[in-house]
């Protein structure tokens, strides 16, 4: 029962969880966090979160601030696709009948027949757009709560060179009008290809030009999957590290070498709202305590910039500080009581510091559990070294973890920059025993797709990476004793 109230859970879109949210027509993929009683924005489009609370993932529109979901039906009867038949827009409106019917009139007037379908598309594209629809009737219509179809065929309507363009063109201009004005937006829930290519349209050096269909490369040579010991260093805001937990399912040790005195910059492991048992597989490691082979203490710096971060400063409105402030040396400032005030507020008050630092001492404890977890399985040794760097040479990392790595133990690394990997594929060749060695590189390019028009699309970022690869093996000549022989290798003397 519990199974099947979590599964329930999982489907749902609940509050204190990230979503990702694209518009239908658009490009553009957020991650966010829904939070309760605010209010999330995505290519002009506005909705309150409350309003999708406790709904399923899917297709929602947005009308009036608020969001409802279409239903299954509406989806199959709805025809809103990049590429629209001219002729079925009539099909497509949901207005007044009275629009409808002369949208489906100026439809069939305008088709072009058979030989027009011939007319050089470049000089419809010359064409200058008469509308007679302002932009603040668009603004009014839409605050009222028309349709996205409705409001593009008054556009058709209103558009006095609509049946001058060829059949291409009118074809483009209701696409266009159409992703413009869209009013539904798709809730889901976040996977990693979806976080993979919302950063990489958004920013792709945040990630080091990191594709999906290089990640899932990188996984591949690297051979994750469920119960595999992985040691894994992240520069790409946590795609790779949250990569490897979603591999491992709950089943393994995924080993996080980390910068400073917390894994920082993994925005992408918290996006994909893991449960307990797939984080407990996530083991962070400062790389000093890497390096020394042990759980090193906690600095006094740290732990006051720790305190510094859960009692930030904070100004009200008259400019001054409130009760929660710190002063210049990250400790608790006196507290001064308000005009009106008690002792009961300021005992309160205590109470929730004491509060927040017996959560501060606590997460403390549970990052040193999880790190001395982390440096045993180091020390047993693990199946797989995945790295994806940006500024860290991968030689480097090599010579300190590599004794880690098991015999036959995968080699996988990712740089944006070929020559770093070429002096760790130098090192490892000299000094080290590794096979089947790998430098290889990827190139996708999307393609549009369209009967007498399939061409590459010409506004997209191609730059990539490089992934360096191999397998540890062990160069030691065995010995073979045959039976019947002695240490020196001759017979012994046998008696009858």
């Amino acid at each position: 029962m519990d199974d099947e109230l979590g599964e329930n859970e999982e489907r749902l879109i609940l509050a204190g969880c990230f979503i990702a949210i694209q518009k239908i027509g658009a490009e553009q993929i957020r991650i966010l966090k829904f939070n309760q009683k605010s209010k999330l924005g995505i290519d002009r489009l506005k909705f309150d979160t409350d309003s999708a609370i406790g709904r399923p993932y899917g297709l929602f529109e947005v009308a009036n601030g608020k969001v409802q979901p279409i239903s299954t039906s509406r989806q199959l009867g709805d025809k809103q696709l990049p590429k629209r038949d001219l002729l079925e827009l009539p099909k497509l409106v949901s207005g007044d009948s009275e629009s409808v019917d002369e949208v489906a009139a100026a439809a069939s007037d305008c088709a072009p027949s058979s030989s027009s379908n011939q007319k050089n598309e470049a000089g419809a594209g010359n064409v200058v757009d008469v509308q007679a629809i302002s932009h603040d009737e668009v603004v009014r219509l839409k605050e009222a709560g028309i349709s996205g179809d409705t409001l593009v065929a008054k556009l058709v309507q209103g558009s006095s060179t609509f049946s001058q363009r060829s059949l291409y063109g009118q074809e483009k201009y209701i696409q266009r009008k159409s992703n413009k004005h869209s009013c539904q937006v798709l809730l889901l829930k976040p996977t990693i290809s979806l976080i993979a290519q919302s950063y990489y349209l958004k920013d792709p050096e945040r990630i080091g030009n990191l594709r999906g269909d290089l990640l899932g490369l990188l996984l591949q040579c690297g051979g994750i999957h469920s119960s595999r010991k992985v040691l894994v260093f992240d520069q790409v805001l946590g795609l790779l590290t949250s990569a490897v937990l979603s591999r491992l399912g709950g089943q393994g040790a995924c080993i996080h070498i980390h910068r400073g005195n917390t894994a920082q910059s993994i925005p992408c492991v918290s996006a994909m709202n893991y449960n307990e048992q797939i984080m407990s597989t996530f083991m962070p490691v400062r790389i000093q305590s890497a390096l020394q082979g042990k759980t090193l203490p906690w600095s006094e710096s740290n732990q006051q910039n720790q305190r510094k971060k859960t009692l930030a400063p904070t100004k009200n409105e008259s400019g001054s500080f409130t009760l929660d402030e710190a002063n210049g040396d990250g400790e608790p400032s006196a507290k001064k009581p308000r005009l009106g005030g008690d002792s009961t507020d300021l005992a309160i008050e205590d109470e929730e510091n004491e509060t927040e630092m017996d959560d501060v001492e606590k997460r403390r404890v549970l990052r040193t559990a999880r790190e001395e977890m982390g440096i045993a399985v180091m020390k047993e040794g693990v199946d797989s070294l995945i790295f994806a760097t940006r500024t860290v040479h991968p030689q480097s990392l090599l010579e300190k973890l590599y004794p880690h790595l098991k015999m036959s133990g995968t080699i996988s690394i990712f740089s944006p920059q070929l020559n770093p990997l070429l002096e760790a594929y130098d090192w490892l060749r000299q000094n080290h025993t590794v096979v089947q060695m790998q430098l290889s590189d990827q190139m996708c390019r999307n393609m549009q797709v369209l009967p007498d028009r399939t061409h590459p699309l010409m506004s997209q970022s191609i730059g990539g990476g490089f992934i360096l690869s191999g397998i540890k093996v062990d160069n030691t000549k065995p010995t073979v004793t045959i039976p019947g022989t002695n240490a020196s290798g001759t017979r012994a003397n046998t008696v009858r």
